[in-house]
């Protein structure tokens, strides 16, 4: 994990309640404290893992761990939300199924539910041209 998510973590971790509302201000200038109310919406949970140099090292971030057999992975950590949920999916898959991500099992099916499965767009700039002509007005933005 980059050192930049870790300090957005931590940061987010140790913010004060004034710190809090003067963020929601950014998006909501006139907002007024007394119309508000602090709510928990969850914990973030750090993953502590085994260090050689220690007796355990303390890390915000997200984790695939899976059994050596493949018949079990769990997720572990803080994810910053729903934008890795489909990145952190296809890595189950590569971890517990690599045998399935073939063309005579899954891999079809992928490539049809996500067309750029397996193509490196920052590598390739056709099919990064190709998909977002595709994509621009299905979303209603301008093709950048």
């Amino acid at each position: 994990m980059s050192v930049d998510l870790s300090e957005y973590l931590v940061g987010q971790a140790l913010q004060s309640k004034r710190r809090q509302f003067g963020v929601l201000q950014k998006f909501y200038a006139t907002s007024d404290r007394d119309d508000w109310r602090l709510a928990v919406a969850g914990e973030r949970v750090e993953v502590i893992k085994p260090d050689k140099d220690h007796e355990g090292a303390l890390e915000f971030g997200t984790e695939l761990i899976g059994s050596e057999d493949r018949s079990l992975v769990a997720l572990m950590g803080a994810s910053p939300g729903a934008s890795t949920a489909a990145f952190i999916a296809l890595n189950v898959l590569k971890k517990c199924f690599p045998d399935r991500l073939t063309d005579s099992a899954w891999l079809p099916k992928l490539k049809e539910i996500i067309p750029t499965f397996g193509i490196n767009l920052i590598e390739d700039a056709k099919a990064c041209d190709r998909i977002r002509a595709e994509t621009a007005p299905v979303l209603k933005i301008a093709n950048l």
